[in-house]
């Protein structure tokens, strides 16, 4: 047995806010000898509250790409 070790972490591809606590966003492998001896959940530890400013822009951005918007401006 090798004293050698070695992780692989996964992560969710993407997750917003608001995030609670305990959520799961991923995962971590422990290997031994390339063998995997361990699987432990990622959990976020504490929530997360939604960035009012961010929520805001995106909001802006997102009626500025609609047809209603779009058609007001060309009309």
């Amino acid at each position: 047995m090798s004293l050698y070790s070695s992780f692989f972490s996964s992560f969710s591809s993407s997750f917003a806010a608001p995030v609670v606590e305990g959520t799961p966003v991923g995962e971590i492998t422990v290997y031994v000898d390339d063998k995997p001896v361990a699987t432990v959940p990622l959990v976020t530890k504490t929530s997360v509250a939604r960035g009012e400013m961010l929520y805001v822009f995106e909001c802006i951005r997102e009626f500025s790409r609609s047809r209603f918007f779009i058609a007001s401006l060309v009309s």
